[in-house]
């Protein structure tokens, strides 16, 4: 048996997706096992369907920290973390009610959203970001105070690519004071540091499942009640017409196990990751490479590592990573194969130098001292091979063109 064969492949790429759980996939295969049909059907076995599928979702909510009661809170199931931001976006505005504010770091599917409400004839206004990925708040509020105030304001927990924690309490608290509605992507937080949907303050947030160990092709917006928000697909009756189509008892069943799994290993998990994120990092910076941190002054997800190896090809560096066993990612997965450069880190006003060498890191339960201890030496090792490539063909071009040019 060679090398390669023997080679621990080591998965460095859980904001993109995590791992389905072992309560998660216990839970769908009770429900497959019982053979749960169609939660709307009226017949004794499509109402047994639909107490599992109300069941859960009450689950959901009081995991979430929402409001339940007399007026409560709506959670709708969607097909994941897009549709929900996409459902957020262009079911909360109304026309002629003011512009629509979302921060220059969204993901790709809000940022996306966001194009559409242009084409749609709403102004949409970008907040700005400083070097740290950080949104400004004096922007915000100075939006708030003048003439034509937002409608909506839409202002992710925690990035996706580098893991910056937005300050989400002071956009939250502007909101309340203007009266204008907040929508927050929470899909890179949720599982991975608290969240309660009450103490947010927040109109709307959305998540995906499959960020927290649960299935993909499940995800929910949870709207503060009250609050009325257009559909996005039309043609039946199912969450109240919010959202129609037939809902997966069993993908809703492992979305709810899968969270109360996660938040009960939640504070354990948040020491253990954190101490091997910050010892990747250091490992990193201790080299004689040339090491840049993007977004390391500010309050970070525990598990997140955006680090660039200035000169050294993004993608050249993801390919030889990935020949020696180490899988991470340029970005996010919603834009992984796109030539352009990360929205993310240019509204952070890096240099095309930085952005174009820069690579996500991002840690999970799986992962252990063992794994990054191997995966710093082959970072490293791959780092010190493409520089020496690149050496190497400038050389051979500068003495090209000498013999080309002799005196």
């Amino acid at each position: 048996m060679n090398r390669k064969t023997r080679m621990k492949r080591i998965y460095l790429d859980y904001n993109a997706t995590t791992p389905i759980c072992s309560a998660a996939i216990n839970a769908m295969n009770e429900c497959f096992a019982k053979g749960y049909l169609n939660p709307s059907s009226q017949h004794r076995s499509g109402q047994i369907a639909r107490h599992v599928l109300e069941d859960d979702r009450d689950r959901m909510v009081r995991l979430l920290g929402a409001r339940m009661g007399s007026s409560p809170d709506q959670l709708i199931f969607t097909s994941g973390g897009t549709e929900a931001n996409n459902m957020a976006l262009l079911g909360l505005v109304r026309p002629h009610r003011g512009p629509i504010l979302i921060s220059s770091v969204e993901h790709p599917s809000v940022l996306g959203a966001g194009e559409e409400l242009r084409r749609r004839g709403f102004s949409v206004i970008s907040i700005p970001a400083n070097s740290d990925g950080i949104v400004s708040v004096d922007f915000i509020a100075n939006q708030c105070e003048s003439n034509a105030p937002p409608q909506l304001i839409s202002v992710m927990l925690a990035n996706n690519e580098t893991g910056v924690l937005q300050p989400l309490d002071a956009i939250a608290a502007l909101c309340a004071k203007h009266q204008i509605r907040l929508h927050t992507d929470a899909t890179q937080m949720l599982g991975k540091l608290p969240v309660s949907f009450q103490d947010l303050n927040v109109s709307a947030m959305s998540f995906a499942a499959h960020k927290f160990h649960g299935p993909i092709g499940i995800g929910g917006l949870l709207v503060r009640h009250g609050l009325a928000i257009r559909p996005l697909i039309f043609g039946g009756s199912q969450q109240l017409e919010k959202r129609p189509g037939t809902e997966s008892v069993a993908l809703v069943a492992g979305m709810a196990a899968a969270l109360a799994d996660c938040l009960q290993r939640q504070d354990q998990w948040i020491s253990d990751i954190s101490e091997l994120r910050n010892l990747l990092q250091q490992q990193l910076l201790e080299t004689r490479l040339d090491v840049v941190i993007n977004g390391h002054l500010a309050p970070r997800l525990p598990n997140t590592l955006n680090v660039a190896f200035p000169a050294i090809d993004r993608q050249a560096l993801l390919l030889a990573l990935d020949l020696v066993g180490v899988e991470c990612s340029t970005g996010s997965a919603c834009a992984s194969g796109s030539s352009q450069p990360s929205s993310v880190l240019s509204a952070m006003g890096l240099s095309d130098q930085i952005i174009s060498s820069s690579i996500r890191i991002s840690l999970g339960s799986e992962n252990t001292k063992a794994d990054i201890d191997d995966a710093a030496e082959r970072i490293i090792k791959c780092v010190n091979t493409l520089r020496q490539t690149k050496s190497l063909q400038k050389n051979t071009v500068s003495n090209s063109s000498r013999s080309e040019n002799p005196l």
